[in-house]
């Protein structure tokens, strides 16, 4: 894949950044990789990793900062361990930002969150983005996405809005996106994107697909397909949204006796609001034993992790 990966290459006489220091860093992942994992080897050979990392010091020089960054993130991911993993945020060089959010569904890539000067590809399917196809694309940020199975290397689809990584793969030119949509029907739309230069605040990534890129601090309003709404209102219980929507927190409990089922969603490993996750729990498991006929969904769809220790004390079913 190495060489496949990066659409790029430096333009005769345009600047680059150290490459000893590139290749520093290259060195140093490796050996951290073999001093600190616990099995690094167990899904990938280590004479063939030595042997792509050496590949990405050799040719460096003819490729830019988008397109390293992009090259290790793709070593690192052949791991296979969501825990082990290159995450250039707020790295210079890859400070730009496209305000959209892409997210992975079966039928294909969809826009699922926008600024609100972008909402006209709010909800969209991607046909196209720059000079990849949607498929091509999503080869792509699945290759340097690290990830233990298929469903967490689809949200490598974040990595399409950074500008830089997204222009090495060639879905961007890094001064624009060029996207096109599907309109309905046959119809296309063609639509151009600029990034925004921020010091990124990275945990939009791990929020929900209904959040998108945007800076510390900043309370811009993204829109999302769901009736224009906006990422914190799918906090707020609102029964009008299917029921994986309704509760983007840690965990959410839904009775639906109509279908006798509990609904039963656990986003993140940590003790949250006003009751916390054992309790909570035991309250579940009460409510089982009220309608021993009810079955039990468990919906870890989006568990980014947390502290484990906190299930140790949780009850257990008898």
């Amino acid at each position: 894949m190495l060489e496949t990966l990066c659409a790029l290459t430096l333009a005769v006489g345009s600047p680059q950044p150290s490459i000893t220091e590139y290749q520093g860093d290259v060195d140093f992942v490796l050996q951290k990789i073999e001093q600190v994992h616990p099995a690094p080897y167990l899904f990938v050979n280590q004479s063939a990793l030595h042997l792509e990392a050496k590949e990405i010091e050799a040719t460096a020089t003819r490729h830019d900062a988008g397109c390293r960054v992009a090259q290790l993130m793709e070593l690192v991911a052949e791991l296979k361990d969501g825990h082990s993993y290159v995450d250039p945020i707020n790295v210079p060089g890859l400070e730009e930002w496209f305000p959209l959010r892409f997210y992975a569904f079966p039928e294909g890539i969809y826009i699922t969150s926008a600024a609100p000067e972008l909402s006209a590809l709010v909800g969209k399917k991607v046909l196209q983005i720059g000079k990849l196809s949607a498929e091509e694309a999503m080869r792509k940020v699945l290759a340097i996405q690290s990830a233990n199975n298929p469903l967490a290397a689809q949200e490598g689809t974040t990595w399409l809005s950074n500008a830089a990584i997204a222009s090495a793969l060639g879905a961007a030119t890094g001064s624009e996106m060029t996207l096109t949509v599907s309109g309905g029907g046959t119809e296309t739309i063609v639509h151009t994107v600029k990034p925004l230069k921020a010091k990124l605040n990275d945990a939009w990534m791990q929020q929900g697909e209904m959040f998108g890129p945007r800076t510390r601090g900043d309370l811009q309003a993204y829109l999302t397909a769901f009736g224009s709404r906006g990422p914190l209102d799918f906090r707020k219980r609102d029964p009008a949204l299917p029921p994986h929507l309704r509760y983007r927190l840690p965990y959410f409990m839904l009775e639906m006796p109509e279908s006798r089922l509990l609904y039963f969603q656990w986003n993140f490993i940590q003790n949250w609001g006003d009751e916390d996750f054992t309790p909570f729990i035991a309250r579940m498991f009460q409510l089982l034993d009220q309608h021993p006929d009810w079955r039990l969904a468990i919906d870890v769809r989006y568990n980014s992790g947390g502290n484990d220790s906190i299930t140790m004390s949780a009850p257990m079913p008898e």
